[in-house]
C-alpha cells in the first residue's frame, strides 16, 4: 500500500473511534429543555416587546 493510503486509513479510524465520546459530552447539556426555558424566557416578556414597539414609533415620527 502506499504511505498515502496508510496515512489516509490512519485518520479515518481515528475520527470515526473518537467522535461518539466527544459528541456525547457535548450534546448532552444542550438536552435538557430546562436550559433553553432558562434562556427564552427573558426574551417572551411583554416589557421587551412594548419598549421595541416604543422605538419603532419614535423612528417613525420625525419622517
Amino acid at each position: 500500500m502506499n504511505p498515502i493510503k496508510k496515512t489516509i486509513l490512519k485518520a479515518t479510524l481515528r475520527l470515526t473511534m473518537k467522535p461518539p465520546k466527544i459528541s456525547d459530552n457535548l450534546f448532552e447539556p444542550l438536552e435538557p429543555p430546562k436550559v433553553s426555558d432558562d434562556l427564552f424566557e427573558p426574551l417572551e416578556t411583554p416589557d421587551v416587546s412594548d419598549k421595541y414597539q416604543i422605538e419603532q414609533n419614535d423612528r417613525s415620527k420625525p419622517r
